[in-house]
C-alpha cells in the first residue's frame, strides 16, 4: 500500500490554526513539522510541503479544506521533511515553486 494509501486508510489527519487573517500554521504528527498557508486574494502559498507523499498529502488535505485558491509552494530550505512533499504537490496541480538557489 502506498504511502499516500496509508494516510487515507488510517485517516492521519494535519491539523491547523490560524494565526492571523488569512495565515495558518498547519501541523503534523510526523516529524513535529510546522507548515505554512497564507490565502491571498488570487493564490495562496502554501510553507514547506513535508517529508513525502503521505504528509504531504496530510497538509494538502488541510489546505484545500481551508482555501479552493491556486497555489504556489515556498520552500525555507532543502531539509528532506521540508521539500520531499513537492512531488506530491506538483502531482496535484502545483506548478509553481520557489527557493533560493542555494536550497536544492
Amino acid at each position: 500500500m502506498s504511502e499516500a494509501a496509508q494516510a487515507e486508510h488510517t485517516g492521519e489527519k494535519a491539523e491547523y490554526v490560524q494565526v492571523a487573517p488569512g495565515n495558518y500554521v498547519i501541523r503534523t504528527k510526523d516529524y513535529r513539522l510546522n507548515s505554512g498557508l497564507v490565502v491571498g486574494r488570487d493564490k495562496a502559498m502554501v510553507i514547506d510541503t513535508g517529508a513525502g507523499p503521505r504528509q504531504a498529502k496530510q497538509i494538502y488535505t488541510a489546505v484545500r479544506a481551508l482555501t479552493r485558491l491556486p497555489l504556489v509552494v515556498v520552500n525555507t530550505h532543502s531539509h528532506f521533511d521540508h521539500v520531499f512533499g513537492n512531488a506530491f504537490f506538483a502531482e496535484n496541480g502545483v506548478h509553481e515553486f520557489y527557493a533560493h538557489r542555494n536550497c536544492g
